[in-house]
């Protein structure tokens, strides 16, 4: 047994001396510049933890490096364990089951430029009023609306929010006040998009799939080339609309509107305070925030007023 071990230190040794370290930093470099080259597969793939744990545990010392790129300092690591927990028994505790909806059929094509016209959304699914993210509560009596209906190439979603002082981040609008839509074509796919449009129009938009352990993979910046979206700012806040190509959403049971017929989804509405606080508020009771997949509204294409 002792040979052995010899041995295996021997080779160890050999191979790799002192340069497990200058290896790692190989392919931290070929990561960098892999895009386009006939090496971009493996050397996306060396920043997986499948990978990356044979570096530590040939060499522990290089991991914390990156805890440190992860977790700043002690208390960050308490903040991020005591939300963990708190988001798990907030989940446990939880009654309201994600709301399905029917969503209606428009003979009347909306205009997107922003200014919600009662005669261009009539036939639309409204919700009046925004209730508190993580709250079971029934919805409160602000002046919030939220709009959905279709069409045969489009779903639509509009929205208009009271609001005297904007606060407006250009370069990533969803830590600005803002509107999100959330859309997943099919829940077995775990794929969605993400679109988030300021008041002023600012636009982020990304491409997601969640995996079994939590993680996300995300492609930012990509949307459908026939995404439409318009913000005004009114003179009690703001409206958005928003058109989203069906052919843009993905599903196992083929093409929507049908025969796919279902999807899942939701909005949300950031409002950032002065003081920076955050407000988050979503036409029916919802946990966590818009990724969290689980809870989207379960929504199916009402086929009456079609034929």
């Amino acid at each position: 047994m002792k040979i052995s071990i010899t041995i295996f230190f021997c080779v160890y040794l050999s191979l790799w001396g002192d340069t497990v370290e200058e290896h790692l930093k190989e392919l931290d470099s070929a990561f960098e510049r892999c895009k386009g080259t006939f090496a971009e597969y493996p050397a996306r793939r060396g920043k997986t933890w499948f990978v990356r744990s044979a570096f530590y545990f040939l060499e522990p010392t290089l991991i914390r490096p990156a805890l440190l790129r992860q977790v700043a300092d002690r208390v960050e690591a308490d903040k991020r364990i005591r939300k963990i927990l708190d988001d798990v028994r907030l989940g446990f505790s939880w009654r309201s089951p994600p709301a399905e909806i029917h969503v209606p059929y428009t003979p009347v094509t909306p205009e997107i430029d922003g200014q919600i016209s009662p005669l261009e959304w009539k036939y639309a699914l409204v919700w009046k009023g925004g209730i508190p993210l993580n709250k079971e509560w029934q919805p409160n009596d602000e002046n919030i609306f939220w709009y959905v209906m279709y069409d045969r190439e489009n779903l639509y979603v509009s929205a208009s929010f009271e609001d005297n002082d904007f606060q407006i981040d250009k370069k990533e609008p969803y830590k600005g006040d803002s509107f999100e839509l959330f859309l997943m074509g099919d829940p077995d796919m775990q794929s969605y998009w993400e679109i988030v449009v300021s008041p002023e129009n600012d636009r982020f938009t990304g491409w997601h799939m969640a995996g079994k352990y939590g993680e996300r993979c995300s492609r930012p910046g990509i949307a459908p080339h026939a995404l439409r979206t318009a913000a005004t700012k009114t003179p009690s806040g703001f409206s958005v609309e928003i058109a989203f190509p069906l052919s843009a959403l993905s599903s196992l049971k083929g093409a929507f509107p049908f025969p796919a017929g279902e999807f899942r989804f939701m909005m949300l509405r950031t409002a950032v305070e002065k003081n920076s606080r955050i407000r988050v508020c979503v036409p029916v009771p919802f946990l966590y925030d818009g990724h969290n997949i689980y809870g989207y509204m379960k929504a199916t294409f009402n086929k009456q007023k079609e034929n």
